[in-house]
């Protein structure tokens, strides 16, 4: 067992005025598998509370290298957070938080689990790996509030494996410090996976060497965001970045430096890159792997903005991306790829398309999608890395690996599992982040629908008649953050919060946990806390959005 002991200076006050009550709900999102909450000894009408010291926490075993990065983490927390205790009030002695892993509570905690326990004494976090000694450390910073932490029992474990936010760059790029702090917050949530949707039709945001026009075109186009959003309105720089261009790419050294931030904070990137079709700003790039060269500019913002089935140049190409991409994230298990909305319109009028589906029997131009999607998993598979696609992926034959992101029916849920594939839950009617929140009409720019708090919440991802071994099927969730009307990091802000809180909530805790009115209760501590944090929940002036 290694154990860190960190100096963290925990005072020990006397008796508090405060009423059981509110701190039995501090805002803690999501909720805990159990939390008890401990009364002050010496006064049983108020909750014991620690107040943090001046002196910053210490490393006193250095050899606990698994988790060092944490320990420092909780350093600079408590630097950042510390003040002179108040000298009116009785000083006690010093504690100590400890830092153990404990593998042989595997079974209890999983590989994300924790244990916290603060007292009089100072504190203790347990956990089988390094990330559950992160979740715990989350908890510990949702706790503390004027620099106070309640004597607290928690024992916490997250309900799915995969507890997803995406985020779509294509449409409006952000810049390489926003998707840090999108991360940050992910990870204050609990969530372990960041989609990123790197790659669409109105632009490619990831530097591939092997294709520099990718970026070097396909990353920018006229400047239109003073217009309201239309997709057939888009105009990329067919010659390159001008000074009228808008748009930006991540280089490779910003991609391996936002994968290794990430990774410090138990967030594994997976990257989206778009296929077949929503493919315009690569076909306008590289024109030759579309099925109409000549006229792709024109019409491929008209449902011919996708790759060329027939085209063995085009496999060649998007294998030689995702060589690249499958580089770049060492830790993603899958690659995204897309797969949705494609229109069969091109393949129907390819000569190309028209041989290769006489050569492989095929009756219908949308039957190219499978065979198309199987070549791709197949090099996937070599590299040691998964599918996972839209739903739309499933109308035929899946490979044997790949995964499916329902966001349309759940009766696709049904299909997919009952097939044996794992699914992740991101539909649209409960977990589309671009609708509005309270109103539509009244709301800055949205989508037109309207996703509440509430709604959110309300949404469960397990099919409760399906057998128990096809819900172990069920992965997780994710919600879904499109950018069509989502131009800037503090509209993209007021977008996620306070949902992304009910969407951990729904990935994250027990079923029997959840409770709206309870939820409810929570709420302004929980809002309080987002505020602190420096970061922007829906309330603010449609004015500093834009």
């Amino acid at each position: 067992m290694w154990k860190l002991r960190l100096a963290l200076v925990l005072l020990l006050l006397g008796c508090f005025s405060l009423l059981a009550q509110e701190v039995l709900s501090p805002g803690l999102v999501p909720a805990p598998v159990s939390c008890k909450i401990s009364a002050n000894p010496n006064d049983r009408m108020s909750i014991g509370l620690l107040q943090l010291g001046v002196d910053s926490a210490a490393l006193k075993d250095p050899a606990a290298r698994r988790f060092s990065r944490i320990a420092s983490q909780i350093e600079e927390w408590l630097k950042e957070n510390r003040r002179q205790p108040d000298p009116a009030l009785r000083q006690g002695p010093f504690g100590m938080l400890v830092l153990s892993l404990k593998p042989q509570d595997a079974l209890a905690l999983g590989p994300e689990g924790y244990r916290l326990k603060i007292d009089r004494t100072g504190g203790s976090l347990t956990a089988t790996t390094p990330a559950g000694l992160f979740y715990g450390f989350q908890t510990l910073k949702q706790l503390t509030q004027d620099h106070k932490c309640p004597f607290v029992e928690i024992t916490d474990v997250p309900r799915f494996a995969w507890r997803g936010m995406h985020l779509d760059v294509s449409r409006h790029f952000y810049d390489k410090a926003f998707v840090k702090r999108y991360i940050d917050l992910l990870a204050a949530h609990k969530l372990n996976v960041f989609h990123w949707h790197l790659v669409d039709g109105p632009g490619w945001r990831i530097e591939i060497k092997k294709y520099p026009k990718l970026t070097e075109i396909g990353a920018w186009r006229i400047d239109k965001r003073n217009q309201p959003w239309d997709w057939r309105a888009t105009e990329l720089c067919f010659d390159g970045k001008t000074d009228k261009a808008y748009g930006g790419y991540y280089t490779q050294d910003d991609i391996r430096e936002i994968v290794q931030y990430a990774k410090e904070r138990f967030v594994t990137i997976i990257p989206e890159i778009e296929m077949p079709g929503h493919s315009y700003a690569a076909l306008v790039a590289y024109p030759e792997l579309s099925c109409h060269p000549d006229t792709i500019r024109k019409d491929g913002l008209r449902g011919m903005d996708t790759f060329c089935a027939g085209n063995e140049k085009t496999v060649e190409f998007l294998k030689n991306v995702l060589d690249e991409v499958a580089a770049l994230f060492p830790d993603a298990p899958y690659i995204h790829v897309g797969g949705d909305e494609v229109s069969p319109i091109a393949w129907s009028n390819c000569p190309k398309c028209q041989a290769k589906m006489q050569e492989l029997g095929l009756k219908k131009a949308e039957d190219l999608q499978p065979y198309f999607m199987g070549r791709i998993a197949q090099h996937l598979a070599a590299k040691k890395r998964k599918m996972i696609g839209w739903d739309e992926i499933a109308a035929g034959k899946l490979p044997d690996d790949a995964a499916v992101m329902v966001w349309r029916d759940t009766a696709v849920v049904r299909q997919v599992i009952g097939q044996g594939h794992p699914v992740v839950l991101a539909p649209g009617s409960h977990l589309y982040f671009d609708h509005a929140q309270r109103n539509p009409k009244t709301e800055p720019p949205n989508a037109g629908g309207l996703v509440t708090l509430e709604k959110v919440y309300s949404f469960e991802p397990v099919l409760k008649d399906l057998p128990e071994a096809q819900q172990k099927l069920i992965l997780g969730v994710e919600a879904c953050l499109w950018t069509e009307h989502v131009q800037t990091p503090k509209y993209a802000e007021y977008m996620l919060l306070p949902r992304l809180g009910a969407l951990a909530e729904v990935a994250w805790s027990p079923t029997e946990k959840r409770d709206w009115a309870n939820f409810q209760k929570r709420l302004p501590g929980y809002l309080d806390w987002l505020k602190v944090q420096g970061y922007r929940p829906c309330g603010i002036k449609k004015n500093n959005l834009l």
